[in-house]
């Protein structure tokens, strides 16, 4: 890789995940800037990204401004990975047409996250949880789960191009703190309580009244509480490779802050580990992260008792860092997953996903926003 530079372009640019993915390719070793902008109009300009001016400065200007017209991008003859920081319908509309190319796609989108055996389940999963006609389905299962670092070992693409769908960023923070429990069988599969918070970026840049500060300010209250789109994809990805399956409840709430998801999971031991020691209990549970990170870096996990900042939100936002804290009972173990919505929630997961398609370590163009890497 060290001779190769992948060209790539963002649709959705001026989105708030779309800032963050360009900020990030700005500063990619291996991205060729030239390629990351495209407007149908053709009235993008960099400054548009309005990034903060102090991080502005400190990174690279890309080596031209040059924005792709319609017929160029579709057709993909100067690039090579397509991101889509775009809206569910934007997708559907565009995939399609991008399949009929060369590039890789990665897709941030929910509309090829859900696939299921039954064609018509997912068209009534996408109506009911997207309020979106579902026009593409044949092409879902062509799509691979983004989630990084489960998806490693997967990445293998016979005609060279692939299609990978970003997880939702609620899914992100709930799949990386339970998964592990669950598939170590550490937890009962029913029983659990998902009760998370995101910050309002989490909702897109488009106005909307209850997203207005006067709206937000002061309050921290559930929304969508049986409809949430992400819901049937937490059921789905969770019940990946377990025998039983998973039931929960899952309650979405909107904090007044601009980024940033806590995830805080409730789950009753298994049976066998009911009665064990605390200390026992403890590394249990470490051992089942360290099992399943034990190659990935941009993780943390600790029992709150040994590290009390581990809960603390300042650390993860502007960061693509997952920090998971859990503390338990006797019958319960309590677990705390707290990721940036717009980062490993979207724009650096997807970056994860660039850097495996050309085999390059997930945190390839990462470490400038951490500290702890």
């Amino acid at each position: 890789m060290k001779n190769q530079k992948i060209k790539v372009g963002v649709i959705g640019a001026r989105g708030y995940t779309g800032a963050e993915l360009s900020r990030i390719l700005l500063s990619h070793p291996y991205v060729e800037y030239k390629y990351y902008f495209y407007s149908p109009d053709r009235s993008f300009n960099f400054e548009d990204l309005g990034f903060n001016a102090k991080i502005y400065n400190s990174l690279p200007k890309p080596l031209s401004t040059e924005v792709l017209d319609d017929s160029q991008f579709l057709l993909g003859s100067e690039l090579d990975v397509v991101f889509l920081a775009t809206p569910n319908e934007v997708s559907l509309e565009l995939v399609p047409k991008l399949m009929k190319s060369s590039v890789s796609i990665i897709d941030l989108s929910g509309v090829y996250r859900l696939d299921y055996s039954d064609k018509q389940k997912s068209i009534s999963q996408y109506l009911k949880y997207y309020k979106l006609e579902h026009t593409n389905t044949e092409n879902l299962s062509q799509f691979m789960y983004g989630l990084v670092p489960f998806n490693i070992n997967k990445f293998n693409s016979p005609k060279g191009k692939y299609y990978i769908s970003n997880p939702g960023c609620y899914v992100t923070s709930v799949l990386m703190a339970l998964k592990p429990l669950l598939l170590e069988g550490l937890v009962e599969a029913h029983g659990i309580v998902i009760d998370a918070k995101s910050g309002t970026s989490g909702a897109g840049k488009k106005a909307a009244e209850n997203l207005l500060f006067s709206e937000v300010y002061n309050e921290c209250l559930p929304y969508k509480m049986t409809s949430h789109q992400h819901k049937p994809e937490i059921e789905m990805y969770l019940n990946q490779g377990l025998a039983e399956k998973v039931e929960f409840v899952f309650t979405p709430h909107l904090l007044p802050i601009h980024r940033g998801i806590i995830s805080s999971i409730y789950t009753k031991w298994a049976s066998a580990h009911k009665n064990k020691a605390d200390y026992e209990k403890n590394e249990l549970i470490k051992e089942a992260y360290l099992k399943h990170y034990s190659t990935y870096p941009l993780i943390k996990w600790a029992w709150v008792k040994e590290s009390k900042s581990i809960l603390n939100m300042k650390h993860v936002v502007q960061s693509p860092l997952t920090q998971i804290g859990f503390d338990f009972d006797e019958t319960h173990l309590y677990v705390f997953s707290q990721i940036d919505n717009l980062l490993k929630g979207a724009a650096s997961q997807a970056i994860e996903n660039l850097n495996l398609i050309y085999k390059l370590k997930p945190e390839t163009g990462l470490t400038q926003f951490t500290e702890s890497l």
